[in-house]
């Protein structure tokens, strides 16, 4: 006995399974609305967002809050991770500092578009903050454990990423022969530790140590835009 005719609804729902699905086009990036980037009242793991939002002219709200303010906000689960930064895209909320900055350097450009050139900027950044992460903070042995960073934690990562810059000396950045995310978080970290705050650090680390990592710092740090940038953002406190 030959089976009856099939259902309608099951022949639609076949030729549907076979139409090609929508694909989504990811070379268009561009943000709907101001990106609104809420952090801490300094520059810390904000700054480098800021800078690449600044450098290419994206116009964003820089919403800094206190300590006191984070603690009641975090209380209430505003911030997906628990954590800041935290940048606002269309109204949803996104956490993780080189994720925050690598969005701002693809709507600003500094960011690269060739995918063998995004992976070495990927690379670069990810180690700068996995170096960062491991700083200690507090303690009464924070004698002991800056001095064990210093010994074991900065050349680990440092050292490579120095290689990494002298490699490409001739150009003077990270990586290719224009400014990118990954040499505005060179900019930022070398700056944070050679800022003389760290207790037990020495602020001339990088410049002893690693010098090709350190002339990129003064490279970008030369730039009229960084300069520019920090008038705006980081006035002298006697200002």
């Amino acid at each position: 006995r030959s089976p009856g005719p099939l259902p309608v609804t099951f022949l639609l729902i076949c030729h549907l399974s076979t139409l090609p699905a929508k694909q989504t086009n990811h070379n268009n990036f561009k943000a709907m609305g101001k990106p609104i980037l809420t952090y801490f009242p300094f520059g810390g793991r904000a700054e480098a967002t800021r800078i690449a939002f600044f450098y290419g002219d994206v116009d964003f709200e820089d919403k800094r809050i206190t300590f006191q303010e984070f603690g009641v906000q975090k209380a209430e689960g505003k911030f997906p991770l628990g954590s800041l930064p935290v940048l606002e895209v269309d109204g949803k909320l996104a956490a993780q500092s080189v994720a925050c900055c690598r969005y701002a350097g693809k709507l600003g450009k500094t960011y690269p578009t060739n995918e063998a050139d995004a992976l070495f900027v990927d690379m670069i950044m990810e180690t700068l903050e996995e170096c960062l992460s491991k700083l200690p903070f507090g303690g009464d042995d924070l004698k002991e454990k800056r001095e064990k960073f210093a010994t074991d934690c900065l050349p680990k990562f440092m050292t490579p990423l120095n290689k990494i810059a002298a490699d490409n000396s001739a150009n003077g950045f990270m990586v290719g022969n224009s400014l990118s995310t990954a040499d505005i978080m060179v900019y930022t970290n070398v700056r944070f530790m050679a800022s003389g705050n760290l207790d037990h650090l020495d602020k001339d680390y990088i410049q002893k140590n690693q010098p090709a990592l350190f002339a990129v710092y003064e490279k970008v740090a030369a730039l009229d835009k960084i300069k520019a940038f920090n008038a705006k953002f980081n006035p002298p406190k006697d200002a």
